[in-house]
């Protein structure tokens, strides 16, 4: 039976028509493929790299859409031979699928297309965003779900086993940045080589360098901030500890006077009950 992909390409999300196949689509991928409640997110962002419950992928659909270049679902459930090729032998489809493979293997690696192209092929075109260097790892060497160069997936396994790990750790997603530090870990230096761009791949641009400059200056700021910030909160505590002192130095000083005025009040009076009993006992004497 074949699937219904057509509401992949409809552009307003939230027709019936679309919301009816992402529902098909999601029942067919958690039946078939589901790990720990997990499945491969094939939205535009994710592109199959990260591995996210229904309610989360049906939200990163919605908001992304789906990568119209995952049309075969083979991380999903689909497989991978057709139906209609049903009839030929499995030595012609193995044949016809390691052709395929060769086909898609030589089309990328005698450059028809540069990354900087598949990047900007597969930019979002609601957030502008280009693919991370993961994703664009995957959209190079990963077309149509399958990958033509094993030590790219094994690589690209190895991120995505790191990430996942983290995330599990850490309790939250990582960034596309922390991802592609992860990644790049991985991949590690090498001559004449932008990590995840491939080999002889442009260098930043002048804006690019300028915005990494920024951003640079922005974080050097936000910790100098933070730093004097910390600094005035020190000394707010200092200050208020030594009003406190205060404070309580003339407490005990008001006390004491208190005290001492209470004591010279009672010496008064004690002196004068003793001037008057002896003016009394002067006076009953002379009335004798």
């Amino acid at each position: 039976m074949s699937i219904d992909k057509n509401w992949m390409f409809i552009k307003d999300r939230w027709q019936q028509e679309w919301q009816l196949g992402m529902k098909v689509f999601l029942d067919m991928a958690f039946e078939k493929v589901a790990v720990a409640n997990t499945i491969r997110c094939p939205c535009r962002r994710c592109l199959n790299m990260i591995h996210k419950t229904r309610n989360e992928v049906a939200l990163d659909l919605v908001k992304f859409g789906m990568d119209q270049n995952y049309k075969k679902w083979t991380h999903h459930g689909e497989e991978w031979v057709n139906e209609s090729s049903n009839d030929n032998s499995e030595g012609d489809i193995s044949d016809r699928n390691a052709e395929n493979r060769g086909q898609r293997e030589s089309i990328h690696r005698t450059g028809s297309k540069s990354y900087s192209q598949i990047s900007y092929e597969n930019t979002d075109p609601e957030t502008q965003e280009e693919p991370n260097d993961l994703q664009l790892l995957a959209l190079a060497y990963c077309p149509n779900g399958q990958w033509i160069d094993t030590e790219k997936e094994r690589v690209y396994d190895e991120a995505k086993k790191r990430i996942a790990e983290i995330e599990a750790e850490e309790c939250w997603l990582l960034s596309a940045e922390e991802q592609d530090e992860i990644y790049q870990s991985i991949v590690g230096s090498k001559p004449n080589y932008v990590r995840g761009r491939g080999y002889m791949a442009k260098p930043p641009t002048f804006a690019e360098r300028v915005r990494d400059e920024v951003n640079c200056e922005i974080q050097t700021l936000k910790k100098k901030l933070e730093e004097e910030r910390a600094e005035r909160e020190a000394k707010r505590v200092v200050e208020r500890a030594e009003r406190e002192a205060e404070r309580a130095t003339e407490r005990v000083k008001r006390k004491e006077k208190r005290t001492a005025d209470r004591a010279e009040s009672d010496a008064r009076l004690e002196a004068l009950r003793e001037e008057f009993m002896a003016i009394f006992a002067n006076q009953s004497q002379v009335n004798f």
